[in-house]
């Protein structure tokens, strides 16, 4: 199973779970609210950790490409 997968079902797994305890704590109205609370949270903290990696990630690419451009340029001799 691929690593998606699995995230995707113990996210499912987790949502049922809050929604059987939320529903059994607090009414079934306020479970549904926790479960969509809950995928708001979790859309919103999955961009934020995106766009970490993604800057870091475009940090990394732009150091590189400065190194190869600065190993394929001749040296200059000093006149």
């Amino acid at each position: 199973m691929s690593r998606q997968k699995k995230a995707l079902l113990a996210g499912l797994c987790a949502a049922v779970a809050a929604l059987l305890i939320g529903g059994l704590l607090f009414g079934w109205d306020s479970g549904a609210l926790l479960i969509a609370g809950g995928c708001g949270l979790g859309a919103y903290l999955g961009g934020q950790w995106g766009n970490q990696k993604a800057k870091e990630t475009d940090a990394y690419r732009e150091e590189w490409l400065g190194k190869r451009k600065n190993a394929a340029q001749p040296n200059q001799p000093e006149e």
